[in-house]
């Protein structure tokens, strides 16, 4: 069981990484986001995902 909920905490990791990459950020708001999702796992993968995701520009 611990197996499957650390694939799918470094899945949704992954998944938020890579959608900071896609997104359009100013300034340095992407460079910030990336570094936030690497050294802070999967914390930063939920605040990202609660807080970074409205910063987007459309």
């Amino acid at each position: 069981m611990g197996f499957i909920i650390g694939l799918v905490v470094v899945v949704f990791s992954i998944v938020q990484i890579v959608d900071c990459l896609k997104s359009n950020f100013t300034g340095y708001n992407k460079i910030v986001w990336i570094l936030a999702l690497i050294f802070l796992g999967p914390l930063g993968a939920l605040i990202y995902y609660f807080v970074g995701k409205d910063q987007k520009v459309l």
